[in-house]
């Protein structure tokens, strides 16, 4: 008797636990996404034997996606 009991509290407490991993389910959705980025960039030429970072240029960028 005592295990058909804790069968039966066993499997209501799944059923409660699962429906509410199921509403887990309903996530927002992304849409698309956009973005900003900043920097430096710097040529060191192809031949260079000194390498120095003496004339950084500033970068910037901008982006965005509609998925």
């Amino acid at each position: 008797m005592m295990n058909k009991i804790y069968a039966l509290a066993a499997t209501l407490a799944f059923c409660l636990i699962g429906n509410q991993a199921l509403k887990a389910q309903d996530a927002i959705v992304q849409e698309g996404e956009f973005g900003i980025g900043l920097g430096a960039g710097h040529y060191f030429g192809d031949l260079n034997t000194t390498a120095q970072l003496n004339r950084p240029k500033m970068a910037a960028t901008v982006f965005s996606e509609k998925l």
